[in-house]
């Protein structure tokens, strides 16, 4: 709107008016503006903190989210730059009310209504407007594609009737290997006497496991490898209980699995997923097979069952090698329990679970008390709550793409009304017309989506760490966002378009 008032400023220029007088007044007019919209967003900030703020996952652990309020500072701040943006484009019209040529200007006016300066920054905006909005759909599209990947993902186990508690044994009490495992054992017995719990067992890590480069990898020594290699063969260690695999549903593929036989004198056994089996083993019968960790005098473990793969934390499910070692083998004094619970909610069970665990003993930490379907929704966070940002932001950059769109064609139409009435007068078709008003607005959006596709395979390179099944130049993912654009910005040109094809040539000539 402002450029459009260079031919007003010209005429005011021409007839006497003070140069610095008009420079005052568009520049209060914009101040104005951006005042009153900061003092609206002052409003909307105190209204909608807490309720933004409630929308941050507790998985994050941002504390005292409860307590979140309006900064002094940042509110300052955000006004200033409210009043900022307002000398910012008031600036513009008072730079071209003090350097406009009177002549140039006023014999355009005489052949056009319409400014071609002005009616190329218009355009640039909308192009600029449309650009950002692909970018951050783009993005948007990519973490929704990612949380369907995720949730199509076979966790490799059965969730949905598991209740887990991480327990840690502390003191003197618990200073020897026979103290631990004995603590475990009595406590698995006494879990699965509770009525409601099936079958309990225990491990080091609960499913999903760490994920590449996580705690928990170790090197391996494997005959066969040469010794230069030492340092890529590794895998994540597993310590678990009896019944560990039947209780979480992992599949046997071949041998068998880690029985109460397996004690601390029995022969060091392990038992490998098919990952590992795959990776390490990928042309021989890894059962009957051996490994041990890399270093001096390390004892090997013989490999006696192959189970199935178990998804791996983190944006990246695909599983990594993983061994199981006998607890009786390995008594670390940190497990999590895990407990089957057939019927119900398992965590209507968590306080007896947890109270159980307290009766043993003392000096015992009990923590963590969850359902394992809890645990896996707790691991994808960080995406959603990625996704819901972006979905946001995009939603309302499609929402100023359109609202800037609609503006500059509803303004355009408006300038135009006595040219398109003298073209319609002369016989023009009210289709033709529509057609004419169309082009203009989609041919901005085209150029607009071209760019916006440039600066989103730039820019989603930055979401590439949290993206899965889908790169951040998906094909898929951008022709949507484009078709998506397209589709909305026609939508916010046909109102105008069709209130030109509509124009009453009669009225126009008579105006």
């Amino acid at each position: 709107r402002a450029s459009e008032r260079t031919r007003e400023v010209a005429l005011r220029v021409a007839l006497g008016a003070d140069r610095g007088r008009i420079v005052a007044q568009l520049l209060t007019e914009s101040l104005i503006l951006s005042l009153a919209g900061g003092i609206l967003g002052t409003a909307l900030a105190y209204g909608l903190t807490q309720p933004l703020a409630n929308l941050i996952p507790a998985q994050a652990g941002v504390p005292f989210l409860d307590r979140v309020s309006v900064d002094g500072s940042v509110l300052a701040f955000t006004l200033l730059l409210s009043l900022g943006s307002g000398l910012l484009f008031g600036l513009f019209p008072a730079r071209e009310a003090t350097r406009v040529d009177l002549v140039e200007v006023l014999r355009e006016a005489g052949r056009s209504q319409v400014s071609t300066r002005g009616r190329k920054f218009r355009d640039g905006l909308v192009v600029a407007e449309v650009a950002l909005a692909v970018v951050i759909a783009a993005g948007a599209g990519l973490m929704l594609r990612t949380i369907d990947g995720l949730q199509a993902v076979k966790p490799g186990y059965d969730a949905d009737r598991l209740l887990s508690l991480r327990t840690a044994l502390q003191g003197e009490e618990f200073n020897t290997p026979a103290s631990r495992r004995a603590h475990f054992e009595e406590l698995k017995r006494r879990l699965e006497a509770l009525p409601g719990i099936a079958q309990a067992s225990a491990t080091s890590f609960e499913p999903p496991m760490p994920a590449a480069g996580a705690f928990g990898r170790v090197r391996l020594s494997i005959p066969g490898f040469p010794e230069e290699s030492a340092s890529a063969l590794s895998a994540i260690s597993n310590v678990v209980m009896p019944d560990f695999f039947s209780t979480l549903g992992v599949p046997l593929v071949r041998g068998r699995v880690i029985t109460a036989d397996d004690q601390a004198d029995s022969r060091r056994v392990t038992v490998i997923n098919q990952k590992m089996a795959e990776k390490y083993f990928a042309d021989v019968d890894p059962v009957g097979r051996s490994f041990a960790l890399h270093g001096p005098a390390q004892p090997s473990m013989h490999i006696v069952g192959v189970v199935g793969d178990v998804m791996s934390a983190g944006t990246d499910p695909r599983p990594v090698p993983v061994f199981y070692v006998p607890y009786a083998q390995n008594p670390i004094p940190v497990m999590t329990v895990v407990m089957r619970v057939p019927d119900g909610d398992p965590l209507s069970l968590a306080r007896e679970a947890e109270k159980t665990a307290w009766s043993l003993s003392r000096s015992t930490n009990v923590f963590f008390v969850r359902s394992m379907k809890g645990r896996m929704a707790d691991l994808n966070w960080q995406p959603r709550f990625g996704a819901l940002l972006l979905s946001s932001f995009a939603a309302l950059a499609l929402l100023l793409g359109a609202v800037g769109i609609y503006a500059v064609i509803s303004y355009t139409v408006l300038q135009r009304r006595t040219e398109i009435g003298l073209r319609m007068a002369l016989g023009a078709r009210s289709g033709e017309v529509l057609a004419m008003v169309l082009n203009g607005g989609l041919k901005l959006t085209a150029v607009g989506i071209l760019g916006g596709l440039v600066g989103a395979l730039a820019a989603t390179r930055v979401l590439s760490g949290m993206l899965y099944g889908v790169s951040s130049s998906d094909p898929a993912t951008l022709g949507s966002v484009a078709v998506l654009l397209f589709v909305v910005a026609a939508g916010a040109c046909l109102i105008p378009a069709l209130r030109a094809s509509r124009v009453p040539p009669g009225v126009v000539l008579r105006e």
